[in-house]
């Protein structure tokens, strides 16, 4: 105000800019000289001022009063020691300010930690370093131990390598480098052609710094990514990785890992899959008005690193033949005379032979509560509830074979069903629990080989009336009982699709009751 009225604006602005070294520009020194900015150095506001001084001083201003209700002098108010008494002032008000906003931004920081490590710290499922983890733990069969080794532990044979296992080491390799975005490589196979083996062996080219999760379902993966611990140079490995994806969790599941793979840092995620699931994942509704369930899904697989497997060791039969003379499970294997040895190691021609070639007492109803988990597995469950196999099991008998049985037929059919292959594996499986230790009670799951099996075999197969009743029955999931009714829909037995519709809708299926309304509607 001083510069405006009683020296005309003199020096201007334009002019007082050139004054300082470097210069500022004229808009600055309009803003200083007005308080609505604080220079961020001393010494060019010091210039202008000074040069304000020497224009009031050749005017004979200095001694005047600039206002005459406070009293101050010019003099007063362009003294120099004043301006940097002021600014030294401000500025040491501001640093507190900064670092008071600092410190609150740090124990911000502190706070959001500890509430992620709170949060990971309740995690059923934690990383842990890489090396931690077995193979046996990351989900390799067992395979057989060979003719006159006696072996109760788990058995490993010597790994072969295949064109197809130097390729994953290589996009491991490569997923591992700095600076590289987070990778998504995918292992697909048939049953027992050592997806996982593949995948375990080509954890070699992860650096040991490196951490590794295997959640045990997708409620698990989630909380997971929910609480932040699939961080930089994590390792998230998905076994038979349709648990995940293949559910009513499973969009969710991939959109949460598509978002973690949009991230930073490095990150890898290793899935096994069979060809059939990873195409019933990414395939396109049959019609644009139908909404895909796995659209995220299929957006994730989608960008996967694919690594197809071959369901035979025909090229490499030479190398096995070389590893065979010191390891006697791949004697065993080769003494099959077939190709598939991967599939012969983890004993699935014997399960094939003891469910279709049944012995003893109780071996024909062990074949068919075999025969029920097939038909109940291609429908869509993978476990299968004691009481069912029960209630469905006499459709699979002759009416001789049903009237021979004794009273303790079911137990003996269990132990049958249940007995160990080769000291290798069981047709139907004890369910692990989703977190702590031992086993679901009341359902078991059919081995993966007679899984395969069953689709190969009893594809153009209609189960019987005993299958669709005790299902009707025993079923207790919404979601269950409307696959099962479908199934029956889609092959004509209408009485039992609408019987399992009825049990869907009771059990909480609202997708079963609009299906029940419609086909109620049509005229007979």
């Amino acid at each position: 105000m001083f510069k405006r009225d009683r020296l005309s604006g003199s020096p201007s602005d334009n002019a007082l800019s050139k004054a300082p070294t470097p210069m500022v520009s004229r808009d600055t020194v309009g803003a200083w000289l007005r308080g609505r900015r604080l220079p961020q150095r001393l010494e060019p506001l010091l210039v202008i001022v000074g040069r304000i001084r020497v224009e009031a001083a050749s005017r004979g201003l200095l001694h005047e009063r600039v206002d005459g209700s406070s009293g101050e002098t010019a003099e007063e108010l362009l003294d120099e020691s004043r301006w940097m008494a002021r600014w030294e002032a401000e500025q040491r008000v501001r640093v507190r300010a900064v670092r008071g906003g600092a410190e609150r931004h740090l124990a911000r920081r502190a706070l959001e930690e500890e509430e992620r490590r709170a949060r990971q710290a309740a995690l059923a499922d934690r990383p842990r370093p890489v090396r931690v983890w077995s193979q046996q733990r990351l989900g390799v069969h067992p395979a057989i131990s060979g003719r006159g080794v006696a072996v109760t532990g788990f058995v490993l044979p010597t790994f072969v390598p295949r064109p197809q296992d130097a390729q994953m080491h290589e996009d491991v390799f490569a997923a591992c480098a700095e600076g590289v975005s987070p990778q998504f490589v995918v292992v697909c196979g048939a049953s027992c052609t050592g997806k996982t083996r593949t995948a375990c062996e080509a954890l070699a080219a992860v650096p040991d710094d490196f951490a590794l999760i295997y959640p045990a379902d997708a409620e698990g993966l989630l909380a997971a990514l929910a609480a932040d611990a699939l961080g930089p140079r994590t390792v998230l490995w998905l076994n038979e990785a349709h648990r995940y994806f293949d559910g009513p969790l499973g969009d969710a599941v991939a959109a949460a890992l598509l978002r973690r793979l949009d991230g930073d840092g490095l990150f890898l995620v290793i899935a096994t899959l069979w060809p059939d699931q990873i195409e019933a994942l990414t395939t396109r509704p049959l019609s644009p008005e139908q909404e895909s369930p796995h659209r995220n899904a299929k957006d994730l697989f989608r960008q996967a690193c694919r690594i197809d497997m071959p369901l035979s060791f025909a090229d490499d039969f030479d190398a096995v033949r070389r590893a065979a003379v010191e390891d006697a499970s791949l004697a065993a294997a080769l003494e099959s005379g077939g190709e598939c040895l991967t599939q012969v190691l983890a004993a699935g021609p014997d399960l094939v032979r003891h469910y279709e070639q049944p012995a003893g007492e109780h071996g024909i109803y062990g074949s068919a509560l075999m025969a029920v988990a097939m038909d109940a597995h291609r429908l869509g469950l993978p476990y299968l509830p004691l009481p069912f196999l029960e209630a469905a099991a006499p459709g699979y008998l002759s009416d001789r074979q049903r009237s021979q049985a004794s009273p303790d037929w079911f137990t003996g059919a269990l132990d049958y069903a249940r007995a160990l292959i080769k000291d290798t594996t069981r047709p139907l499986q004890e369910v692990p629990r989703p977190s702590g230790m031992g086993p679901l009670p009341g359902v078991l799951r059919l081995a993966d080989f007679l899984q395969q099996h069953g689709r190969w075999t009893r594809w153009a197969r209609c189960p019987p009336r005993s299958f669709w009743e005790a299902a009707a029955v025993h079923l207790t999931s919404g979601a269950d009982l409307a696959k099962f009714a479908d199934a029956a829909w889609a092959r004509g037995r209408l009485r039992y699709a609408s019987l399992l519709y009825s049990a869907a809708v009771r059990a909480g299926s609202p997708e079963a009751r609009v299906v029940l309304a419609r086909a109620r509607c049509i005229d007979p």
